[in-house]
This record gives C-alpha cells, structure tokens and sequence, in this order.
C-alpha cells in the first residue's frame, strides 16, 4: 500500500464516518421524538470496539492481504452506510418509540437497529485499523488525517443539511465513503465486489431511504386530515420543516367554552415531525384575538404591555397575540431561520406588523445580551412558549434538554423585566399533573429567590379545562388588577387559584371540576412556599430544573420506582414518561451486545492477559473518562451554541482535533508510565477545574454572537481534548514492553468502556445533573493515574516509578 493514496483516503472516509453520525441523529429526530445521540455515538464505539477485537483474533491473515482488505472494506462500510437507513426502516423491523410501550412491541427491533448501524462503522474502523497496521511506519501521519478529516466532517455535514435532507446527505456520504475507497485502490485493483458495493451506493444517491416519521407523531397525524395541502419539506441543520393546511386544521388551543366565535383555519409549521406553531391569518377588524379566550390571554387583562418580548416565539402565535394589543414594541427571539422567516413573513401581514423585531438565536443568548441590547426600560411581558400538548405529552420528550425554562434562565428573564413588568407562562395540564406543578414550583421558587416578602402577592394562577397560566409580577399585583384577574376568570369561566384569589374555598373549581384535587392542593402548597415540603412527597419529581440538569419533562424519581414499575405492568407508562425506560433499555442492550461482540472473544487471548489487572482498569478508565466527558460536554454545549447538533459536531471535531495534537506529542515521550501517570493526574485536575468554571464561562460569554461563541468555545475546550490524546497511546506503549499480544485486550476493553459509558454517562445526567458524570470522569482519570503510578513497589510519587515497571 501506498502512503500518499491512504493518507487522504483515511481522511475522506473518516469525515464520511463522522457525518455519517451527525445525519443519522437528524434523520432519527424525523423520526422519532429523539436525535438519540448517545446511541448513535454509541453504536459508532461498538462498530470500533469490535474491530479491534477482530483485528486481534485475525490480523495476520488480514494483514496479508491488506492491499485488498483496505479499500475492500471502505467500500463495504460505504454499502452498509446506504443499507443500513432502509434495514432499519423496513415494516415490521423497523422500531418506534412510543409503540414499544404502548402496544408491547418487541425490543429486538431496537437490537436490530443497533446492528444495522452497526456494519457501516464496523467495516470502517476495520478499514482504518488494517492500514494503521499495513503501515506503521507512517501511522503517525495516517493518524493525523484520520483525525483531521474526522473533525471536517461534522461542519461539512451541517452545510449539507442547510441544502438537502438527511437521508440524502446520508446517501451522499455514503457515496463519498466509496470514492475513498477508490483512491485507497480499489478501483486499481478492478474488484468486482468493490464495483458493485459502489452501485449500491449509486442507487442510494438516487433514492435515498426515507426514515418514515412514527404514527404518533404530530405531522403524521395532520397529513391524515381531509383536502391537506403539503409544504416542504425544507431542509436545516435546525430541523426539517413541513406546512400543512387543511380546512380541518382550526387553531382552538384550549378555548373557553362560552366562546362563540369560529376557531380560524391556519397552515401549521412542523419542525422534524412535531408541532412547531401556526401562522395566523390577519383577524379581522373588532374580533379579538383567539388567543384571549384562553388562559394564556391573562396576561394582557392583568395590564397592558408596551414593550413586549416573546421568547421561542415559533410561528409567531403570541407574536400576533401583542399585536392585537397594540403593543408598541415587540422582540420575537426565534433560532430556526426558516421558520423564522416564514413567521416574519406572516405578521407582516397583519396591522402594525412593522412593529415586529425577528431576533436569530436562542432565548438565553438574547437574555444574557449587555444591557444596551434590552433598553433601560426593560420589558412589561416576557411570554414563555407553552410546555407540554393537550393532555400531556406522554415523557416523549424527557431527554430534551430545555435551557429556557431553568432556575437560571427565568432569573435573568426576571432581570430584564421593568418595575411592573411581568412573565406569562402556560402549560398544558396533564394527568396526573406534572409539568404545570413543575412549571408553578419554578416560577415560585425564582420569586423566593428574588428575597420578596410576601410572594405569593406577585402571582396569579388561573386554569381551564386544558391549560393553567401563571403569571408573576415584579411588583406586587394591585387590588385593580387582583379585580381584573377575576372579572377575565368569570367572564370566560376560567378557575383561578390562590388564597388571595379565591373569594370562597372552592373557588378554584367553581367552573371547570377536576377528577381530584391533586393539582389544585399542590398549587395551593407552591403559593404558601411549601414546594420543598410538596416535592419530597409527590411521586413525580417537580423540583425546578436547573442548567446543571435542565430535563423539564423528566419527571420520574428512584424513590417511586416500584410505583413505576406497576405502571409499566399494566401498559400505563406512556401517559407517564418514556423518555428514561428507552434510554436504560438502551444502555442494557447495547452493554450486552458489547460484552458479547468485544469482551467475550477476547478470552482467547486470556493467555496474554495474565497479570494484566493494573491495565485492565486502567484502560478501562481511560475509556469510561473520555466518553462521560464528551457526552456531557455535548449536553452542555447546547446551550451554548444553540442547537444539538451544533454542539455534537462542534464538541466531536474540537474533541479529535486536540486529541490528534496530544497523540502525535506523546509520541516524542519516553518512561511511559511515569508519563501516564502523570498526564492523568493532570487531565483529572484540570477537568476538576473546568466543572467549576465552565458555567462561569458560559454565563459572561453566551450573549457575543455565535461566531465569536463557536470560536471561544472551540478555545475552550482544546487544552482538556489535548491532554486527552496523551492516555491512550501511552497506554498502549506501557502494555506493548512485556507483551505486544495485550495490545488487543487493551484496544478492546477502551472500546468496551466507551460503548458502555455513552448511555450511562446520559442516563446520570438524566438523574443527578450533568455534575455526576463530569465527576466520574475526573474519578475515571484520577483511577488511571493511579494504576500507572501504582508499581511492584509502592511509592506515592509517580515520578519515582522505574522504567523497567
């Protein structure tokens, strides 16, 4: 084999590989309710893990031929890379969310998801592994182009998505994957089966697969309706986007019953399959505006805001709801450009629609914005998008992480507010209630926070038949408006709630009566500040998010599993969550597929792995590290940069960057464990420091824009990728002296621990916030350090290990 054709070869397929990951994660989005990173992540390690095992078992036969096996194999992953959406797509096969709870359906199917997207990354990484091997003499150079086109492919597959969808950037990529193998030599040596994987690959270009978007989602229930008329789809890194119309389609969000009015027809926006908003039509002249027989119309009977700011304002729905109010000034903070187009377009149209500013980007970088981007004047109504959909939204969604409705987002909302200015938030209610408790104990416990004395004087809950509004004040409500609150809950027959709303004990079920009163006795306890009290009794968990764990509608608790569990028996868990059971069958799964496809069949070679207990854990550790910090870093860096995607393109390609960097200089390293040991301890230190400072980071620097952010971010996270790259190789050269055979143990049990810890490092954050992976990441560090450091002869000083240890 030949350098200069495996150099950029290795670097083409390697960015095919990682776009690959990104456009499977958007095209699983479509989908399902779930961009489903940590599996696809996952799944990628598995793919690595197991070649490295194969490489072991049978590398000098491969190795023989790896002229042939090389470009054979980038062909054979590109095929599977075009096979593999259309497997697991097939009817029958093909799994969904929702319906392994509902109707029972089998979990094979998820297993054989798994092994679909499997192939592509097995055959590839088996590809890379053979030329590292075939040419180690240039492995060096052949790393760095590994590395480099793997950091390309993230941000080149972002462009791609801004253009076409994900399936046809999958197929593209696919295609791209074999023409590496072709300038890797495949097409010089005239292999037939090469040729003929490259056609598959054609033919996927052609007609790419199509992830069909699960029956239970919104869009999929919209284009069932009589006479729909279908927009798009239209293409984004932020999410594909449909418009559906249909004379069927009335906007009637939880309306009063004593309106009399006719619901409006509306085109609706869906964005990856699920309901994004809807875009009005112009009401006509002395109606008032729909969204005033709902309770989200309180806000604007309470007082009458000038300066309005409307916070992932969608299709623009409350957008052209302050519109009717004659609000002076409007701020609508929209960070999907095509639906924000699409938004601005519509209020355009309806009067005083100049008075709109369409803002791009995220509702905590406009927040965190100086001062001079707000006005001195602050804003008289910030209008928080609605949580949940009509009747609940069944935990779909309890893996999102939801940085506008933290502890720390509603504080800097609060901040931003003029001295009688106010914030409106609506939930859907659920059953039995979970986000609209969580929604009130958040807003409460950012009042208490705030020092007021009586803060129950400074919000009104108000609820009907499907949805609960809270609004909170700066200043206290006034008697004039408390009377306000009222004649708006009686002329429409809403129920407000609140000892000093409440003309009578019943008050807050005189019109609309509850199945029991479990919402209203726990609203009544967030009003008298006993929330704490209400949330270590409540079987669901309605503390208030935070950004260290900003899971809104993640509602189960440890403490209630065995409640849970009975659910789960009696197929009841849907109208509860099952965000968190897909994520634990998920991690269970894909560790018993790993245990059986890498760890088992390196017993084979136990021979080898005798007296190798020291490097077990330590490459064990070395894995479980790096994996529970790339996938919070990933989580975390949503804030920052706005969207998932972004931020596992972003944090992948700076994360292979700094690692490249880090594994060519250790190279240069001699006293392998000496320098181990102390990388290690360095890199557990430093990643310490960064749990501390990190939020820190985030808070001064998240309003620049997002360039400079991308830059800064990239900045930030080097040093740590860096020193990331050093454990591995030095590992590897530790375990090669006595032994060269354990290399493959240690490459198999890296590859192990990185499977494993992809859903366990979310499945922590789910539960404790993101501070206990980052935690056991620097624990998995500290824990390599110390088997390094840790000889025949004990010492506390890593410097004073002998060589020959």
């Amino acid at each position: 084999m030949k350098y200069y054709r495996n150099g950029p070869a290795i670097g083409l397929f390697s960015a095919a590989l990682i776009g690959s990951q990104i456009s499977l994660m958007q095209a699983l989005a479509q989908a399902q309710w779930s961009h489903f990173a940590h599996m696809i992540i996952a799944v990628a390690m598995l793919g690595f893990g197991v070649s490295g095992t194969w490489l072991a078992l049978a590398g000098s036969s491969l190795l023989k031929r790896a002229a042939i096996w090389v470009p054979l194999g980038m062909a054979a992953a590109a095929a599977a890379l075009t096979l593999a959406p259309f497997l697991a797509a097939l009817p029958g096969i093909g799994f969904d969310m929702m319906e392994l709870f509902i109707t029972g359906g089998s979990p094979l199917k998820l297993v054989f998801t798994y092994l679909a997207f499997f192939m592509p990354f097995f055959f590839g990484a088996l590809a890379i592994g053979l030329a590292f091997a075939a040419t180690p003499e240039r492995i060096g150079a052949l790393y760095a182009w590994n590395l480099a086109g793997s950091a390309l492919g993230g941000p080149i597959t972002l462009l791609l998505l801004t253009f076409i969808s994900a399936s046809q950037a999958g197929a593209f990529l696919a295609l791209v994957a074999w023409a590496a193998a072709g300038i890797a030599g495949l097409l010089q040596r005239k292999q037939v089966a090469g040729v003929l994987l490259g056609l598959v690959c054609l033919v996927g270009l052609i007609r790419p697969p199509q992830f069909q978007p699960s029956v239970y989602k919104d869009l999929s229930r919209a284009l069932d309706m009589p006479d729909r008329m279908v927009k798009g789809p239209f293409p984004s890194p932020y999410g594909e986007v449909h418009v559906v119309e249909s004379p069927a389609l009335r906007y009637a969000p939880a309306l009063s019953l004593k309106f009399r009015g006719t619901p409006p027809s509306a085109p609706v926006v869906f964005v990856n399959g699920n309901q994004y908003g809807v875009l009005l039509p112009p009401k006509d002249p002395g109606n008032q505006h729909i969204t005033d027989a709902t309770p989200a119309g309180l806000a604007y009977a309470l007082k009458k805001p000038h300066r309005v700011l409307v916070l992932r304002a969608g299709a623009g729905v409350a957008v052209t709801h302050a519109l009717a109010h004659d609000s002076r000034e409007i701020i609508a903070v929209e960070s999907h450009p095509i639906v924000r187009g699409m938004a601005a377009a519509n209020t355009a149209l309806h009067a005083n629609g100049d008075k709109v500013k369409w803002v791009a980007g995220t509702s905590r970088a406009w927040l965190s914005k100086k001062a001079a981007a707000h006005e001195a004047n602050g804003y008289d109504l910030i209008v928080l998008p609605a949580v949940g959909g009509f009747g609940g939204d069944s935990g779909l969604r309890a893996l999102e992480e939801d940085y506008t409705l933290t502890v720390e987002a509603i504080s800097e909302m609060w901040s931003r507010l003029n001295p009688g200015g106010m914030i409106s938030a609506v939930a859907w209610i659920d059953y039995p209630p979970r986000a609209s408790l969580r929604l009130a104990a958040l807003l409460a416990d950012v009042l208490v926070r705030q020092g007021l004395n009586n803060p129950r004087k400074h919000v009104v809950i108000l609820r009907n038949w499907a949805q609960m509004v809270v609004v909170i004040s700066r200043n206290s409500f006034q008697p004039e408006q408390v009377e306000s609150a009222v004649t708006f809950a009686d002329r429409l027959g809403f129920d407000l709630v609140g000892d000093n709303l409440e003309p009578t004990a019943t008050k807050a079920q005189s019109y609309h009566n509850l199945d029991d009163d479990t919402l209203v006795v726990g609203l009544r306890k967030i009003l008298a500040q006993k929330q704490s009290q209400l949330a270590r009794k409540y079987p669901f968990a309605i503390f208030s998010p935070s950004d260290n764990r900003p899971y809104f509608k993640h509602f189960l608790t440890l403490q209630h599993w065995q409640a849970y569990r009975d659910l789960f028996l009696e197929n009841q868990s849907p109208f509860v969550e099952i965000g968190l059971p897909t994520l634990i069958l998920t991690f269970l799964q894909i560790a018993a597929i790993s245990l059986i496809l890498i760890a088992l069949p390196l017993l084979r070679l136990r021979r080898v792995a005798r007296g190798f207990g020291k490097p077990l854990f330590y490459f064990l550790a070395v894995g479980c590290g790096f994996m529970f910090w790339e996938i919070i870093m990933i989580q975390r860096f949503i804030l920052y940069w706005g969207h998932p995607l972004m931020a596992v393109a972003g944090v992948i390609a700076v994360l292979l960057l700094g690692m490249g960097a880090g594994s060519l200089y250790s190279s240069r390293l001699k006293n392998f464990r000496v320098q181990a040991c102390r990388v290690n301890a360095v890199l557990a230190g430093l990643l310490f420091a960064y749990i501390l400072i990190l939020p820190a980071f985030f808070k001064l620097t998240i309003g620049f824009p997002l360039t400079l952010r991308a830059l800064l971010g990239g900045l930030i996270l080097l040093p740590p990728a860096f020193l990331m790259g050093f454990p591995f190789p030095l590992g590897l050269r530790w375990v090669e002296e006595p032994n060269r055979a354990r290399i493959a143990w240690a490459w198999g049990l890296d590859g192990f621990a990185s499977v494993v810890s992809a859903s366990g490092a979310t499945i922590l954050a789910v539960v404790f916030g993101f501070t206990a992976p980052l935690a056991m990441a620097v624990a998995a560090y500290g824990l390599a350090a110390l088997m390094a450091g840790t000889g025949a002869r004990p010492t506390s000083r890593c410097g004073r290990i002998r060589d020959s240890q």
